[in-house]
């Protein structure tokens, strides 16, 4: 792993900004009322949030300016030298992009999650730092992490994610970095009350707008 120096803390005007951002943007749904709860398509599991990460990565100059003045003096502080960033198709592509593009490095992708080999081959003692979109799990993120050290790759000691909803506030021993940090409840379709009282569960991605549509009166 890479060293680093004793960060400062990070900059929580800079993250309550980005978050007030997020919200403005659509990029979260809570279940306020109304006859739809959200799906969640990897897991098939339901909730009443929901973080559609979509909405950052396909807003290009946005998401440039999230990573100049969120991520950017993050890897800074903690004085991280970085070859490449490194994530995982779809979701962490467009991160992984935008923030190598700031720090003037290349970036990298596992192939797939079934497959997770890096597309290219790194060459041994390549500075990697891993990125996300939002965490659960964690399991796309480790399978990122682990591809690089199966490269002889030095990662660095943080994760930069949009959002981290696993409870945790490290992954395989590295930390955690996000603008969201919450913990989201997600239930069986079979287990969750919402779903129970009628409520229909159905693919957030698949069905974003109408989550923001008005209810019928």
């Amino acid at each position: 792993m890479l060293e680093q120096s004793r960060p400062k803390l990070p900059d929580q005007t800079s993250i309550q900004k980005w978050q007030k951002i997020f919200k403005d943007l659509g990029a979260e749904w809570e279940y306020r009322g109304g006859d739809a709860c959200a799906l969640y398509t990897l897991s098939g599991k339901v909730s009443d949030y929901y973080f559609n990460s979509e909405v950052i990565s396909k807003n290009p100059e946005m998401l440039g300016s999230l990573c100049r003045e969120g991520y950017l003096p993050e890897v800074q502080r903690r004085n991280i030298g970085v070859d490449m960033v490194a994530s995982y198709p779809p979701y962490g592509v467009a991160f992984a992009k935008a923030l190598a593009q700031e720090l003037g490095v290349g970036s990298c992708f596992i192939r797939s999650l079934a497959y997770p080999g890096f597309e290219q081959q790194l060459p041994g003692g390549t500075r990697v730092l891993v990125v996300a979109d939002d965490i659960f799990s964690g399991s796309s993120v480790v399978k990122t992490i682990k591809a690089a050290l199966a490269n002889q790759c030095e990662v660095a000691p943080v994760v930069l994610a949009f959002a981290n909803f696993s409870g945790r506030n490290s992954i395989e021993g590295l930390d955690i970095f996000s603008v969201i940090t919450r913990r989201v409840e997600l239930s069986d379709v079979s287990d969750s009350p919402l779903v129970a009282r009628g409520v229909r569960a159905i693919n957030a991605r698949e069905h974003w707008e109408e989550f923001f549509a008005p209810r019928k009166a």
